[in-house]
């Protein structure tokens, strides 16, 4: 996923959760990237999942409905990656 590194840096573990048509995405996932458009001017927290290529991404990432979505960010304990 995307993410704005102001609000959740790259490497960090997401779970996410957000209604499409075909019913739930629930995923443990990577942040790894930063895109222009996701860099919040006002603070805002928003994740973009990258869904592939072809129709079927089409569809799964143009009807995710983002006001419903839940993201859990998971952070080490301090002292753990040491």
């Amino acid at each position: 996923i995307a993410t704005d590194k102001k609000v959740v840096d790259t490497g960090n573990l997401v779970f996410l959760t957000t209604p499409y048509p075909k019913g739930y995405f629930a995923n443990l996932t990577v942040t790894m990237d930063v895109g222009a458009s996701i860099i919040s001017k006002n603070g805002g927290g928003r994740f973009d999942i990258y869904a592939g290529v072809g129709e079927d991404a089409k569809i799964f990432a143009g009807n995710m409905n983002s006001n419903q979505a839940i993201a859990w960010v998971l952070v080490p304990k301090k002292g753990d990656a040491e």
